[in-house]
């Protein structure tokens, strides 16, 4: 746990100017949790919300067809929206709990539960909803009002809280439900602060692709990699905590499927 939390010591932290400017103060859930300017997303289409820009605390990892976030305040629900629809996202997963509506950093719930609901400049429509055992699933049509086209994206909403130990497992058996249920577009990934769970997640699923395909993985250089483009990333105590319980359970979960195919292989060139 040491090394991985040492990674962040090999480069220097990437220039966030728009983020810690005073104007999008407001956006940041953590005045010390900023995005780099050189891979946050860009919002592209207009909002009409006071203090609306191009700005939302986000990193963009496209390489692995992400974009990490914190979940959504009252102060950036339309900016939440807009970066659906701006990088038609197929798939949101959400990794934090829903809190009361108390203050304006609370993690409130952002989506309709029927219906729609206008965010702004943006309108979003709920046209399916499925409760698993572990996730909640949900489909949502997204417009924007100056066009007639529509992003139509999946949301999973996981079930748990990493207070709990219990919940661990419940985590990688979502996770590896994730891997098992690919989509092409972008996937926004959220939790609470954007640069924990949703980090974790990023460096677990690159790892279990590894694994799947390689059979080997490189825990150190992927998280390397990824600070790369955010320091503060899976850089709390408790994300290196759960990073690493995670990791270890899923490596051998996929070594074992890994073997075993590799037997009922075997089998098939003998016969």
């Amino acid at each position: 746990m040491q090394a991985l939390s040492k990674i962040k010591e090999f480069h220097e932290s990437p220039e966030s100017l728009k983020g810690r400017a005073e104007v999008n103060s407001h956006k940041n859930r953590f005045p010390d949790i900023i995005p780099s300017d050189l891979c946050r997303p860009i919002l592209k289409s207009e909002g009409i919300t006071l203090g609306s820009n191009d700005y939302i605390n986000a990193t963009n990892v496209p390489e692995n067809g992400l974009i990490l976030t914190q979940a959504p305040m009252i102060t950036i629900l339309e900016d939440f929206w807009r970066l659906v629809y701006d990088y038609k996202c197929s798939r949101i997963i959400m990794l934090n709990e829903i809190q009361k509506p108390d203050k304006a950093s609370s993690a409130i719930k952002y989506w309709p539960d029927s219906g729609n609901i206008p965010f702004g400049s943006m309108n979003v429509e709920c046209t399916n909803t499925r409760k698993q055992d572990n996730y909640s699933e949900r489909q949502f049509s997204v417009f924007h009002q100056s066009s007639e086209e529509s992003v139509s994206v999946e949301h999973l909403a996981f079930h748990g809280s990493m207070k709990k130990d219990e919940d661990i497992p419940k985590l990688i058996d979502f996770f590896i439900q994730l891997a098992e249920k690919k989509m092409s577009g972008k996937t926004i990934v959220q939790c609470i602060n954007g640069v924990s769970l949703s980090a974790v997640y990023a460096v677990v699923m690159a790892q279990m692709e590894s694994l799947n395909t390689y059979g080997t993985c490189d825990v150190y250089l992927c998280v390397r990699r990824l600070r790369k483009k955010n320091p503060i990333l899976i850089l709390t105590q408790v994300g290196i905590i759960t990073f690493e319980s995670l990791l270890l359970s899923i490596h051998f979960i996929l070594l074992s499927h890994l073997c075993l195919f590799k037997y009922l292989s075997l089998l098939l060139d003998l016969n």
